[in-house]
């Protein structure tokens, strides 16, 4: 399968996501009544965009329209999502997390850790960046490099408590 977009990372965050976040190729809801399908996509919040659309449901004809987002949601509850199509989807939402991170944590260049990265990224897509970025005392200490404290910031969130 080829990707629109670059990848974030390797195949290890791609793995490191999917162990927390698990596989599931039809849509459910998670524990907050989101619709979720893949590895953790929430379609309540984040609808699939156009472009995925097009790519996993392309029109027959080119005058034909894309996939609505009701269209894609029947199609996914009766028949599901690859594991591929999933891996296509977390990339995609990897971008955005990671584009997020460097406009709006200064400091996220300059962290060349790769497992300090893939918690970040991690965190951005289970919070939102928005969630993320609540954390006040965690980007201070993750900015000055202050690691032990930044864990206890996050092992102390109830965030992590769930």
């Amino acid at each position: 399968m080829k990707y629109e977009h670059p990848i974030v990372c390797d195949q290890d965050l791609f793995d490191f996501v999917e162990s927390l976040e698990g596989f599931r190729s039809k849509p459910y809801k998670d524990k907050y009544s989101y619709w979720t399908v893949g590895i953790g996509h929430n379609l309540t919040q984040n609808p699939l965009k156009n472009y995925i659309l097009h790519f996993f449901w392309p029109p027959e004809d080119q005058d034909d329209p894309i996939v609505t987002q009701e269209e894609a949601f029947k199609r996914m509850q009766k028949d599901g999502i690859t594991h591929d199509q999933s891996h296509y989807i977390l990339n995609d939402d990897l971008v955005d997390i990671d584009q997020a991170l460097y406009t709006k944590f200064p400091r996220y260049p300059l962290i060349t850790d790769d497992i300090r990265k893939m918690a970040l990224l991690y965190m951005g897509f289970n919070l939102g960046i928005r969630g993320l970025l609540g954390f006040k005392k965690f980007g201070e200490h993750m900015s000055r490099k202050r690691y032990p404290e930044t864990a206890n910031e996050i092992v102390n969130s109830a965030w992590y408590k769930q």
